[in-house]
């Protein structure tokens, strides 16, 4: 089983991390800095980029699920709607797919440029979406 986000370790890890941070800010070598919190120079640099790296993810983390859920909360109406056979709500719940695949880097929509002389190396992946006569919308991946 994976170890908490709030174990004792992982915290006093961070804390160090923090520790270190600090002190390459006050201007202290690698060295000062990995006698002061018990451990090498290399320690004590991965130790500041690391928490150099966790003060720019967690801001930028917050961000994205802010982003999803404000995605979230447009997308249910709209899929209800588009279920409904309201086309109009179709094409909003496929923005707000195609929004969020963006955002999470899951877009399915890849052409290589660069295969054997110069030509196409793979496929594009497309999928067609289309109400059929029950009104309902259909996703089908389409055939090449």
């Amino acid at each position: 089983m994976p170890e908490s986000k709030h174990s004792k370790r992982r915290l006093a890890s961070i804390d160090r991390q923090h520790q270190a941070l600090e002190l390459r800010k006050a201007g202290l070598s690698y060295r000062v800095i990995g006698e002061q919190i018990g451990t090498t120079p290399q320690g004590a640099q991965d130790a500041v980029e690391r928490a150099i790296r966790r003060v720019l993810r967690d801001p930028a983390d917050a961000v994205l699920q802010l982003e999803l859920e404000r995605l979230d909360a447009m997308f249910t109406p709209m899929y209800r709607r588009a279920r409904e056979g309201d086309v109009g709500a179709l094409h909003g719940a496929l923005a707000v797919m195609g929004r969020r695949a963006k955002l999470l880097g899951m877009d399915i929509d890849r052409q290589e440029h660069s295969g054997p002389g110069g030509g196409p190396l793979a496929t594009e992946a497309r999928v067609t979406v289309y109400l059929p006569d029950n009104g309902r919308p259909n996703v089908v991946p389409q055939q090449d």
